[in-house]
């Protein structure tokens, strides 16, 4: 990168050689979402870095405008809004969504897409207000009704939803986090008062927040009262 050029090993053992090749000069882009992943020699060397934060309902909505241009869709301003609100702060899951949504319109309606269009064939495809999809919902009823509300370790919410743990932190964890519904603590996930509420509003039954176990005074700081001498 630096010396513009490009280092080749011919041959191997004691008659090996390098070959170095001259390189105009270039600019280089990369793209990672893991850049602790990237060595941080090669890292350092990039002139300028720069995190891309997620899009907000307005930039999203502009994206599903011009995409149903592109698709040749009737989209109306509120439907527009109804798809960009459940996509996840992405473009490619908006996309995704407009799709699908057009697809559902060409068979159960007009070809027209309506808040009240997008909202049925989101609803068929089990993603709610909040773009949470049947596993998201699933795994936050997990916490709540079978562990209490948490704290609950990824290897047991993974074998509720037989998946991979990798799948459980990489896959579903970062939106719900991102929402606000889930805590990592040391003890595992804890599904948060929004989690609840949301499971209500969709339907789900919510048993009461288990009450936290009273922790147990030390004998060593004082805190469990002094113990009387005996009478004399």
């Amino acid at each position: 990168m630096e010396d513009f050029a490009l280092d080749v090993m011919i041959g191997k053992g004691p008659s090996a050689r390098s070959l170095r090749l001259s390189l105009k000069p270039f600019t280089l882009v990369g793209a990672t979402t893991r850049a602790g992943r990237i060595s941080s020699p090669l890292r350092d060397r990039f002139g300028a870095t720069y995190r891309l934060d997620f899009y907000d309902v307005p930039d999203l909505t502009a994206i599903v405008e011009r995409s149903a241009r592109l698709l040749n869709v009737e989209v109306s301003p509120d439907g527009a809004v109804a798809i960009a609100r459940r996509g996840r702060g992405t473009p490619r899951v908006v996309n995704r969504l407009l799709r699908r949504v057009r697809d559902y319109s060409q068979i159960n309606g007009d070809g027209h897409v309506d808040a009240e269009t997008a909202d049925k064939a989101l609803a068929a495809l089990e993603i709610d207000d909040q773009g949470l999809d049947g596993t998201d919902r699933k795994l936050l009823a997990a916490i709540v009704q079978k562990f209490g509300g948490g704290p609950v370790g990824v290897q047991a919410l993974a074998a509720v939803l037989a998946e991979e743990p990798e799948t459980v932190e990489d896959v579903y964890e970062p939106f719900l986090l991102r929402l606000g519904f889930l805590d990592r603590t040391p003890q595992g996930r804890v599904a948060t008062e929004g989690a609840r509420q949301h499971l209500v509003r969709m339907g789900f039954e919510v048993p009461p927040q288990r009450r936290a176990e009273q922790e147990q005074p030390a004998l060593w700081d004082g805190s469990a009262g002094e113990v009387e001498p005996p009478a004399r």
